[in-house]
């Protein structure tokens, strides 16, 4: 079986701010600090890795619709991430 090759998400996707404490989650603070600190290889690969998160998101929930129900933590930086993103929007990216 051959490999699937992702494409990265998005850069507004990489602006959502969960709710839930997810791999996704935890990526695009990943993506955040490597914006910062000027790593676009960092970025790029969180941005793979998310959309690998999601399809193995999706096919868990093919075999089970509601297999994360209860499953993560409260995102504990929520009002914190979603500040910086809106900061850095009015700063045109400069995080």
């Amino acid at each position: 079986m051959p490999l699937r090759k992702h494409e990265p998400v998005s850069e507004e996707h990489m602006a959502y701010v969960s709710h839930d404490y997810s791999i996704c989650e935890v990526l695009r603070n990943i993506y955040w600090m490597a914006l910062k600190a000027d790593m676009p290889e960092i970025q790029m690969e969180c941005r793979i890795a998310t959309s690998m998160a999601k399809s193995m998101s999706s096919k868990l929930k093919e075999y089970k619709s509601n297999f994360f129900h209860g499953y993560f933590d409260i995102n504990p930086m929520y009002e914190e991430n979603i500040n910086k993103i809106v900061t850095a929007i009015k700063k045109d990216k400069d995080v």
